[in-house]
């Protein structure tokens, strides 16, 4: 899970950096577009790694009778 936040952090930080500076042969806005779809997957992959998570914690959870 720690690996898909760090990489969706990279992925912004990327994308970030591309706006902010300027290409001449290619479109900043496409890739920077592309980037920020892959730090939103990542982030998606560390959701759904922390529900996956917690799903199995509760499923084992059985209260005292």
């Amino acid at each position: 899970m720690g690996d898909h936040v760090a990489r969706c952090d990279d992925f912004e930080k990327k994308a970030e950096e591309k706006l902010s500076g300027w290409g001449l042969f290619s479109s900043k806005y496409e890739d920077t577009a592309n980037l920020f779809d892959k730090a939103a997957n990542s982030f998606k992959l560390a959701k759904n790694c922390l529900v996956g998570v917690w799903g199995r914690g509760v499923q084992g959870f059985h209260p005292l009778d």
